[in-house]
């Protein structure tokens, strides 16, 4: 019967999982509620305006809400810009 390796990590590996699963989760609650926001208010909205529409949960990290919001630009909603106003996301299905 062959043996398994023990790994003398003190379970950092277990923690590191855990940690990262947590993220997965808050960055997917996270596009969630940026997509039903933006669905159901069917106006244009600036950064601004969409982290304040957020649930008090959800406002915590305002630089993962920012990455979140490059990335889903021309695949959940689009994005324009305006001469000093900052950008202004949309639904893509609204």
């Amino acid at each position: 019967m062959p043996q398994t390796p023990v790994v003398a990590d003190g379970g950092r590996a277990e923690r590191t999982e855990r940690r990262e699963k947590k993220a997965d989760d808050r960055r997917d609650e996270l596009r969630a509620a940026v997509t039903t926001i933006l669905a159901e208010k069917k106006l244009p909205m600036t950064r601004k305006e969409l982290w304040d529409a957020l649930p008090d949960g959800l406002r915590v990290n305002e630089v993962l809400f920012k990455e979140l919001l490059l990335e889903g630009v021309g695949s959940e909603w689009e994005r324009e810009g305006s001469q000093g106003g900052g950008f202004k996301y949309w639904s893509i299905g609204g």
